[in-house]
């Protein structure tokens, strides 16, 4: 069984070869619901639909984010490149 570490790094690979497709096979219901519990997981998934150039994507994986409790507004805006 995959560790929801090891599924993030395969994940972000496939973004970063801009595969789509096996980015959203990757993103079962189960690893959406665990990561979408926390408040710095959804931000990582921001960034894999942020490399597939995926705007509401971002933006919602963002919002889920700052539901959870996100307030590291300045790093968004100012330091991360995504």
């Amino acid at each position: 069984m995959k560790t929801s570490f090891v599924k993030f790094a395969r994940i972000l690979s496939l973004a970063l070869q801009g595969e789509r497709r096996r980015v959203d096979e990757c993103l079962t219901a189960q690893f959406v619901s665990t990561v979408g519990r926390d408040s710095l997981w959804p931000c990582l998934v921001a960034t894999f639909f942020a490399l597939l150039e995926d705007k509401a994507q971002t933006l919602d994986w963002i919002e889920t984010a700052a539901n959870r409790g996100f307030v590291n507004y300045p790093y968004l805006s100012k330091h991360d490149p995504f």
